[in-house]
């Protein structure tokens, strides 16, 4: 799916010109015509989406052709989309995607709770109609099924700076992983084992100089959104195996996160 993390909602919760603002902004940088995602970085309390100014502003992104969700790292956040859904009577109101965010690699919790995050909610979501994806960086090889079974697409990492966002490099960051292993043969080991073809999306970074990591924030500010994952398909078409190819689907993108993104396109 055609995504962009959304970190500024929550800033403006208590303003309908300002939620009206970020409404527009993200209409006029969709990465394509058709329908795009874009997923909230908010809390799903009261003071969270249970407010009537973050409703309308859900209803604005729809009549953009543009559906909502919300970023997950724990039960109670699924728990609390799923009853907001549950409270709505205008259905364009829906929060229609989930997106995990939790990284095994970097918590002490680790697989084990990442794979009962995963076995919990996927069912549920899927009941509900809500579209499941996962951001990951780098897993384990042995853990890519898991991850597969349980979601809809996977967001896939490629953070890299503006000197660095060439075909090549975008293709052999997203092609590697920490332990060595080629991700992208890995996901599709993954999927050949369970019968399926695995949806996977492009996750680029356009954080700015000021966080401690800067991506590509100069590079969007002169290139067109979509340029990376146009030039990323091309090198991967000429260089992925054909059973990777057949079993990997790519033709969408991600961008995190809105923050620094209206920074580098107005």
């Amino acid at each position: 799916m055609n995504l962009i993390y959304d970190n500024s909602a929550r800033d403006v919760l208590g303003s309908q010109s300002g939620l009206l603002q970020l409404a527009d902004w993200h209409g006029r940088n969709k990465f394509s015509k058709d329908w795009t995602g874009v997923s909230h970085y908010i809390g799903t309390g009261a003071s969270g989406i249970g407010r009537s100014l973050f409703r309308d502003h859900v209803i604005n992104l729809y009549r953009r052709k543009i559906i909502s969700g919300i970023a997950y790292t724990a039960n109670s956040e699924v728990d609390g989309l799923l009853a907001y859904n549950r409270n709505q009577v205008d259905t364009r109101a829906l929060l229609r995607l989930a997106t995990t965010e939790y990284e095994p690699y970097r918590n002490v919790d680790g697989y084990a709770y990442y794979q009962a995050l995963l076995e919990r909610n996927s069912p549920l979501l899927r009941a509900a109609g809500v579209y499941h994806m996962a951001y990951q960086g780098w897993p384990m090889k042995s853990f890519w099924p898991v991850i597969v079974r349980n979601t809809d697409e996977i967001l896939l990492h490629c953070y890299l700076k503006s000197s660095a966002m060439t075909a090549e490099m975008m293709y052999k960051y997203v092609n590697k992983d920490s332990s060595g292993h080629n991700r992208l043969d890995s996901i599709a080991a993954a999927g050949q084992s369970l019968g399926r073809p695995v949806k996977v999306s492009i996750l680029f970074s356009c954080e700015d100089n000021t966080q401690p990591d800067e991506f590509a924030y100069t590079y969007f500010q002169t290139n067109p959104w979509t340029r990376p994952l146009q030039e990323f398909l091309a090198y991967y078409q000429a260089n992925a195996s054909a059973v990777t190819q057949n079993t990997i689907i790519i033709t969408d993108m991600a961008m995190f996160a809105s923050k620094w993104a209206r920074k580098a396109k107005p």
